[in-house]
């Protein structure tokens, strides 16, 4: 017979439907991974995203156009966490690969949030020198679905290299994308 933590440890995975009575400890193990009860965590299918966006808002001279491209893995999730897999190339030739994790979070039935962390390799080109090839990524995104499958996104994220470099100015990156999911 299994435990209730084993059970509730595999709702939460999405291994098996919660039994009765398990109810209070998979709330206490959703509160414990930050999911508030009143927010719906979401597993979304594969997606590919394409965005336009605005590299170093409010920097200096390095300001520019950045194309963003997103892929999101159909189902490969541990707890309640997404992973994302993105690149973004600027119009200074700069480009930033990375993988992270995402937790989809539906807000309404058309609206979705995706707090997410990553780690990935910065090349400079004749953009911003960032301190280390080695560059963190904090961001949000909010979705709104226009039809099954198709989204529009918001974006905004900060790169960072957590001042493991010899500089760590970071910069801001704010944009929009289209998204197609299957």
């Amino acid at each position: 017979m299994a435990s209730p933590l084993r059970s509730a440890l595999q709702c939460a995975l999405g291994l098996r439907r919660p039994h009765k009575g398990a109810g209070a400890l998979v709330l206490l193990l959703a509160g414990l991974l930050g999911q508030a009860p009143h927010v719906e965590a979401q597993f979304q299918p594969a997606a590919l995203q394409v965005g336009a966006a605005y590299f170093d808002v409010g920097g200096d001279a390095h300001e520019t156009a950045a194309l963003e491209l997103t892929y999101r893995p159909h189902r490969l999730r541990l707890w309640r966490v997404s992973a994302r897999l993105g690149g973004m190339f600027t119009a200074r030739r700069a480009a930033y690969a990375y993988g992270g994790l995402e937790v989809p979070l539906r807000l309404t039935d058309r609206t979705l949030l995706n707090p997410s962390l990553g780690a990935g390799a910065y090349r400079q080109g004749d953009g911003p020198d960032l301190g280390s090839p080695l560059e963190f990524r904090s961001g949000i995104d909010l979705s709104l679905t226009l039809a099954e499958g198709h989204q529009i996104t918001a974006f905004l994220y900060h790169l960072s290299n957590a001042s493991l470099g010899r500089r760590n100015p970071g910069v801001e990156v704010l944009g929009v994308a289209y998204a197609v999911s299957w």
